[in-house]
Parts: C-alpha cells; structure tokens; sequence
C-alpha cells in the first residue's frame, strides 16, 4: 500500500494509480468486480427461465415488462458497472478524463432506468386490477404524476477539489440532488410494490382460491356476529368449530372479511344463474308459442 505524502490523493471516480493507498483502492474495485459479476449472472439466469420456461415476454403492450425488464436492467447495469471498474482498475482513457467521466456517469444510468421501468410496469398494472370489493376496507390510494409534474433534473458535471467555491458548492448540490432522486426511487418503489402485493392478494381471494378449503371441508364456519349499531354492524368475534363442536381457533380479521368476500360472490353467482334460467325459459316460451302459430293458426294457451 502506497501512503507518500509527494504523491497525490486517489480521485477514485477518475485514477486510482499512482496516488495513495492506491492497493487497498484496487481491492477494492476486484471485491466490486465480484459482486456485481454475480448479481448480472444470477439476473440473467433469471431472466432467460422466465422467457424459455414460463414463456414471459421482455416487451409487451408498448413497455417492459415488470419484472422481465427489471432483471434486464440489472444485466446491463451489472455489466455497466463492471466494465467502468475495469476502466479503472486498468487505468484506460487516462488522457481522456471527459471520456472517463461519462463512462462512470453511464454506468449508473442503467441503474436509475431500471428502477424507472420497474415503476412504469407498475402504473399500468395498477388500474387493470381496479375491482369492486365485498369487503369495508379502505381502497389504497394511487398517486400518478402527470407530465406537468414531472420536473427534469440537469447534472452538472464539475471536477471536484475544483479551487473556486461556487463550484465546489454546485457540485456539492449536484451529488445531493442525485442521491434525492435515488431516495425518491427507493420510497416510490416500496409504495407502489405494497399495493401491487395487496390488489394481487385480494384478487387471489376474488377468485375463491384460498379459503376454499375453510368454507367446503369438515370444519363449519360460525360469521355474522356483528353488535348492531343503527345497521351498521362491527366486526366482534368468528370462530371456526370442528365437527364435534369444539372451537378449535378464532379467525383473523382479515380471513373473516376474505370468507364474507365469497359468500358474497357467491350470492352474486346464484343470482346471475337464476337471473339467467328464467330469461331462457321465458324465451322459450314465447318460441313455442310463435311456432304454434305458424302450425296450426292458433295462439297457445298462456299456461304453458
């Protein structure tokens, strides 16, 4: 490890040759090498079972897709990254700083693209998965920026260490700035991947697939305790009892709602059909009448 006070401290964004501890900077980019090699491998592997196995699809209706083109944004970003260490670490374009600095700046580009496109996939999902629901929960609410919102963030692009402090302090806002959109991603990303996991839960649950078991096997389920109040009832207690009547466990809020979201549907379901029968057996009718009629011109009874 080189530690001379003749020689000049390592601007790891540009060189990290001949400067001081410029070994320890070096294991450090071989440690960022390894990851990183890892993660786009890892991503591809990922990437080329969801196409070959699971038949998904990278681009679909004019976007990426979520998470086909989220793992290809980690490939090109992984290998982005890599490429801009080894650019280091082999010290290349070393008269070129400008050519330096935009390699290193597009590395990271993937990266923000990434997140970007992982977002997008997620506003259009959103508004396809809108349902009415049976239960009284509250409906999550969905902000969706409009073009006017959106502002465009210009980065400055200034050598640090510069002498003049203005620019010392626009560069200080510069990577300030940056670091604030990356939070923004972050909290973005969680917002929205919450609500996307609750809609997809819930519409598990339209579809009858998790309970079905609680509603059509031995045990028998107790509902509709409610503490009326003007009509307006509360959720008190639901227990499940087994077929000697035993309770053997009280269900959640959440199942209790889930089970009355069925019932409901059911309902609905039972409804339609009937809704149906009679559309089919009053059309019915009225085919044999006209066809009496035409047979023997004469009107069939009413009664038939």
């Amino acid at each position: 490890m080189s530690d001379n006070i003749n020689l000049p401290e390592c601007e790891w964004g540009y060189s990290i040759t001949n400067c001081n501890y410029d070994s320890a900077l070096q294991a450090f980019y071989i440690c960022s090498d390894i990851l990183y090699l890892i993660v786009t491998v890892g991503a591809a592997a990922l990437l080329a079972f969801r196409i070959i196995v699971r038949k998904g699809q990278i681009w679909k209706e004019r976007c990426f897709s979520p998470l086909e083109g989220y793992l290809l944004g980690i490939i090109i970003f992984g290998a982005a990254r890599t490429f801009t260490n080894i650019v280091q670490q082999m010290d290349w374009f070393s008269n070129n700083p400008i050519l330096r600095e935009v390699i290193y700046d597009f590395s990271w580009f993937p990266g923000d693209l990434t997140i970007a496109t992982y977002l997008t996939g997620i506003f259009r999902t959103l508004p396809k998965m809108s349902f009415y629901r049976f239960s009284n929960q509250n409906t999550p609410t969905i902000f969706l920026l409009k073009e006017s919102q959106i502002t465009s963030i210009a980065r400055l692009h200034i050598p640090p260490h510069t002498p003049s402090k203005f620019l010392c302090l626009i560069f200080g806002f510069h990577w300030a700035g940056y670091g604030l959109v990356h939070l923004c991603f972050v909290m973005t990303a969680a917002y929205y991947g919450k609500i996307l996991v609750e809609l997809t839960k819930n519409s598990f649950t339209l579809a009858g697939g998790n309970d079905e078991e609680n509603i059509t096997g031995k045990d028998s389920i107790k509902l509709d305790e409610y503490n009326g109040n003007g009509g307006n009832g509360e959720y008190v207690r639901s227990e499940t009892f087994n077929s000697e009547g035993n309770s053997s466990r009280k269900l959640t809020k959440n199942e209790w709602q889930n089970l009355r979201i069925i019932q409901n549907i059911r309902k609905s379901t039972k409804y339609q059909q009937i809704v149906f029968l009679s559309h089919k057996y009053h059309h019915s009718i009225m085919y044999a009448r006209r066809l009496g009629r035409h047979s023997t011109g004469r009107n069939i009874p009413g009664n038939l």
